[in-house]
């Protein structure tokens, strides 16, 4: 199954990235990347935007749940190669520490400290 041109123009022009649009920091990147488990596609990912209302922004986690890619959403999640240098120059630009530890506290796709209401403080843009 592919997309359709029309589904595809939608992603494209609708689909901000994860987390709100008040967050104090943005994460501005080319695109999102695709695991290679077999279950990570533009399909799925359209279909799971899908499942989420089609949302301009919204949770990471709960996109990736919807492919099947929770790697990153695990306590003690791996760190990812982008995520973390991104983190850690947020955490430098902070004055707070730059270790892995600290990167992976940060836990790539809820990134910066989570709020109350379990909403991002920081966004990512996809493309």
């Amino acid at each position: 199954m592919s997309l359709s041109q029309q589904e595809l123009a939608h992603m494209a022009e609708h689909f901000f990235g994860y987390g709100r649009w008040d967050a104090p920091f943005w994460f501005i990147g080319p695109e999102a990347g695709m695991g290679k488990n077999g279950r990570d596609s533009l399909v799925a990912r359209y279909e799971s935007w899908k499942q989420l209302g089609f949302a301009p922004i919204f949770d990471c986690a709960a996109h990736h749940r919807g492919f099947g890619f929770t790697e990153w959403h695990k306590p003690h999640p791996p760190p990812q190669p982008t995520w973390r240098q991104l983190i850690r120059l947020l955490l430098f630009y902070k004055g707070e520490q730059t270790d892995i530890e600290a990167i992976r506290a940060i836990r790539s796709c809820r990134a910066e400290y989570a709020d109350g209401a379990g909403q991002d403080n920081i966004s990512v843009k996809t493309h």
